[in-house]
């Protein structure tokens, strides 16, 4: 099976890390995976990955200078999903130029959906079919 894109996806909780990451690699994706920011840097640093899922609200700092962070490793180059349970940091977030955020709690379609619209099509070769099934049903 051809992937669809690299994924790194970083969550301090490690029972929605691994939901996250199993559903995922099953659907054709690449993940890799971190619990922390100290993770996130090492992995961006390593090998950018074609999105980045992030919880905005990790350890070593307020989520608001998260963005900073990714851009100071990675330049604006990273497409970022920030996951938070707080509509008024994703309102933040939007100001600073985030272009999404997913609201805590969220179904597994939404998640899907999302990160299909997200993932640069150049690192797909061609539409994500993932996009067509779930935007279809």
């Amino acid at each position: 099976m051809a992937r669809l894109g690299d994924i790194l996806v970083v969550e301090n909780d490690d029972l929605i890390r691994a939901l996250l990451t199993e559903t995922l690699g099953e659907e054709g994706y690449t993940v890799r995976s971190a619990s922390d920011r100290t993770g996130m840097q090492s992995a961006l640093v390593a090998q950018p990955p074609d999105l980045l899922i992030c919880d905005v609200d990790l350890d070593h700092g307020p989520g608001s200078t998260l963005i900073d962070d990714v851009h100071a490793l990675r330049g604006a180059a990273v497409p970022m999903l920030l996951l938070t349970t707080d509509v008024w940091t994703a309102r933040s977030l939007a100001r600073q130029g985030l272009t999404f955020c997913l609201l805590k709690p969220f179904g597994l379609a939404d998640l899907l959906t999302s990160v299909a619209m997200h993932i640069p099509s150049n690192a797909l070769g061609a539409a994500a079919p993932l996009y067509e099934r779930v935007g279809g049903a």
